[in-house]
């Protein structure tokens, strides 16, 4: 502005300097007498059109006059321009005649004199016009000059991390320093400055969006995109590395307090890094590491230096779907596993499959030494070779799970039986728990053979959904696995055509089965197998007096005499839906429900045809104890039963802890009634539409 300024004054100062008798100029004749004002009214009129277009120059008073001044000697001016004077008085003949000689000679001297006096004006008012151009080109040379250096200052401040000041928008309004300068083809750069009181001039250079955005379809309406809510922690991770907005806003506060003499803002900011981390744990014990420190990483800098220690990334599970595929790259796993999983004990890569290469194996295996658990679900290009490299290296290993890496059969993968067997070898003790859930297996007897001899430790076993190459049935010998792995806690077969092997009686009354199995789950499809029977269940619960869950469903062979043979007196969940028991005696449920209803929290008796069987069982949860103990039910799945409405009535009276109730498909119940009751508040709502009798009168479907 004061560039554009100057050279109004200059403008001004050159208009008022023009030659006072510049009619000769301005009203320039020819030597005859012909007047020609063309010329002159052209010449006043592109100087003024000159000084009118220059941006920044103001058309002040003083410049206005000069103008004036100039417009006003361009008029005919015949005292100081006889030749060209039309009221000089004509001569007579004689006159003429005696004097003519002279009079030409007089006119010739004046022409000449006009002449010398026209060049000289001439040339003094094109220096003058010269002048003026060459101070207009230096004003818009300099400020784009200025313009360049801010740009290169304040460019400088942000890449080396001070300097800058982010200005608000009502500190912006404030300021009277912002110009906007379009560059054609780019998007628009404003340039904030800010007063300080301390350091004078501030600039900042914000990058504006562009000048002429895009319009949306014709007639709709231009509105912002709305954001998915799991796209934040997606961003997050993707933006770990770059330096987040949020951080950017808690540093200039910094520095902006910093640069006024005052203390930083924010109480996270004076806290020792110690206690940050023993916070940050507490976080991660509840979250995870994802997305816990990805997210405290934009606070501050402070936090983001404790959030990046490796110290507290111990427990990472990247299968998570707040990670984009995007980013499953080997380049990205490759760097977190160089620069932050150094202490990492628990890793889990699922869905990782393109990023297991070689290479990042290597880098698995040289970098996290400490790994305990190792998650590589879904990662279907991981292969033997691999596997025995993971095994042999990470001698801490004891978790790994494989669940879903091949689903068809190949001898090359992970699951192939060599593969396997030469893990539960390198492992040996070490492991503890291992998945094969969702695979196609080969030879599973000498898989499970394999682990009873060398991993006496093993914990947790999931079989679950496995198949054969022929899919025939799998054999395995219990008793063979109870006396190797001895401290199965978790043992899932869940869907799979997996039978028992015969054995002899001595073998089995020798076995110690299973002492520490708190977890037992046999369901299958009753459409595609029908599951093991009583036999079965009572060779693999032997001596499982710890057990707390029973999943059965689906066993066509397993009755009410089989299940209350179970040696467990605390079992806490069983899903009986599709099983024998539910379709054989009246009093068998019953039976079941006495034996556990001072432990159960969760029943499973869907699609129980029997009505009185059903009937007798939920009249049995709901009576009280001598001792006035209340049932601890918490979930109630009457799927598709016969249950009637004066058995729930007593339910819903007597077990005050229900939290769900499925009463879908239940034809004895009246209309209103038949659906699932999912929350505490649905099943307070029902319990006090029955007490007050709003079904009772309700006829039924």
């Amino acid at each position: 502005m004061n560039g554009w300024n100057q050279s109004s004054t200059t403008t001004a100062r050159l208009a008022e300097q023009l030659p006072a008798d510049s009619s000769g100029i301005i009203n320039m004749s020819s030597p005859s007498g012909s007047s020609d004002s063309g010329s002159s009214a052209m010449m006043i009129h592109d100087l003024r059109a000159l000084y009118a277009r220059s941006p920044g120059m103001g058309t002040t008073a003083k410049s206005m006059t000069a103008l004036s001044k100039v417009q006003s000697q361009s008029s005919p001016l015949a005292a100081k321009s006889p030749v060209m004077s039309p009221s000089t008085p004509k001569k007579s003949p004689s006159s003429v005649a005696s004097g003519g000689g002279a009079m030409m000679e007089d006119g010739r001297q004046k022409t000449d004199l006009f002449l010398c006096q026209f060049q000289a004006q001439m040339s003094q008012m094109k220096s003058a016009m010269d002048e003026l151009l060459m101070h207009k080109s230096n004003s818009r040379s300099s400020s784009a000059t200025t313009v360049a250096a801010v740009a290169a200052t304040s460019g400088g401040n942000r890449r080396g991390g001070g300097g800058s000041t982010r200005v608000s928008k009502r500190a912006a309004a404030a300021t009277a320093g912002a110009v906007a300068i379009p560059t054609p083809g780019s998007a628009a750069v404003t340039y904030q400055s800010q007063i300080s009181p301390l350091n004078g001039l501030k600039m900042k250079i914000k990058k504006s969006p562009k000048m002429y955005k895009k319009r949306g379809p014709k007639g709709g309406k231009r509105g912002r995109k709305k954001r998915k809510d799991d796209d934040d922690d997606m961003d997050d991770f993707s933006d770990f590395d770059d330096e987040p907005p949020r951080a950017k806003v808690a540093r200039s506060s910094a520095s902006k307090a910093e640069n006024d003499g005052r203390e930083p803002i924010g109480w996270g900011d004076n806290l020792p890094e110690n206690v940050l981390e023993n916070i940050f744990s507490q976080g991660i014990s509840d979250e995870g590491c994802i997305p816990f420190l990805v997210r405290v990483s934009k606070v501050s800098r402070l936090w983001r230096k404790v959030a990046s220690n490796p110290k507290m990334w111990t427990h990472v599970d990247l299968s998570s779907s707040r990670v984009k595929d995007v980013y499953r790259s080997e380049r990205n796993l490759v760097y977190f596993l160089e620069n932050r999983f150094f202490h990492a004990k628990h890793l889990n890569l699922g869905g990782w499959s393109s990023a297991l290469t070689n290479g990042a194996i290597d880098v698995l295996v040289r970098c996290c030494k400490d790994l305990e658990s190792l998650g590589l679900s879904s990662c279907q290009k991981l292969t033997g070779p691999n596997l025995k490299t993971i095994t042999e290296s990470c001698k801490c290993l004891q978790r790994l799970d494989l669940s879903t890496v091949s689903t068809t059969y190949n001898t090359k993968s992970a699951v192939a039986p060599i593969a396997l067997c030469e893990a539960a070898e390198a492992m040996g003790s070490r492991m503890t728990h291992l998945q094969l859930a969702n695979n196609c297996v080969a030879n599973c007897t000498q898989i499970v053979q394999s682990l009873a001899d060398h991993c006496p430790n093993l914990e947790v076993l999931d079989l679950s959904n496995v198949t054969s190459p022929r899919r025939d049935t799998i054999a395995i010998n219990v008793e063979h696995l109870q006396k190797g792995c001895h401290s199965i806690r978790i043992l899932r077969l869940t869907n799979s055509d997996i039978m028992l092997s015969e054995t002899s009686l001595k073998e089995q009354v020798s076995s110690p089965g299973f002492p520490k199995l708190e977890e037992l789950s046999i369901a299958v499809d009753p459409k595609k197998c029908s599951g093991m029977d009583d036999g079965d269940l009572e060779r693999i619960v032997k001596n499982g007096k710890k057990l707390r869950l029973l999943d059965v469903r689906g066993c066509g062979k397993i009755s009410d005499s089989g299940l209350v043979r179970v040696p467990a007196w605390d079992l806490e969940h069983l899903y009986l839906s599709g099983c024998y028991a539910t379709k054989s005696s009246n009093d068998g449920l019953e039976l079941i429900v006495r034996k556990w209803r001072h432990s159960f929290k969760e029943i499973d008796f869907s699609w129980t045809p029997n009505e009185d069987a059903i009937n007798l069982a939920i009249s049995a949860l709901a009576e009280q104890d001598s001792d006035s103990q209340l049932p601890p039910v918490k979930v109630l799945d009457l799927c598709g039963s016969s249950v009637s409405l004066d058995s729930i009535k007593r339910a819903l009276k007597t077990c005050v802890y229900l939290l769900s109730l499925n009463l879908t498909s239940c034809r004895a119940l009246p209309r209103g009634m038949k659906r699932n009751y999912q929350s505490v508040e649905d099943v307070i709502v029902l319990r006090e539409q029955v007490m007050s009798g709003k079904f009772d009168d309700n006829p039924n479907d």
